[in-house]
């Protein structure tokens, strides 16, 4: 993979642990439409954040992250 295409990959990701911090719910849809990426690419993104160790929950087709103090 390019540096380009990895930049773009971690400001996504960056971008939807933000969100997902804040309290908000995303789905692989949201991320699909928000990032104008497939469907596929959404869920390796979730894929990736579970993999790196955040505590991701889901409930229906919604993601939220599980934040430990």
């Amino acid at each position: 993979m390019k540096a380009k295409q990895y930049t773009k990959t971690l400001s996504i990701l960056l971008d939807i642990l933000n969100r997902l911090y804040l309290g908000e719910k995303i789905s692989t849809s949201i991320i699909e439409q928000n990032y104008e990426v497939t469907i596929r690419t959404a869920q390796r993104y979730i894929n990736y954040l579970k993999e790196s160790g955040f505590n991701l929950s889901k409930s229906g087709k919604f993601y939220s992250i599980d934040v430990v103090l």
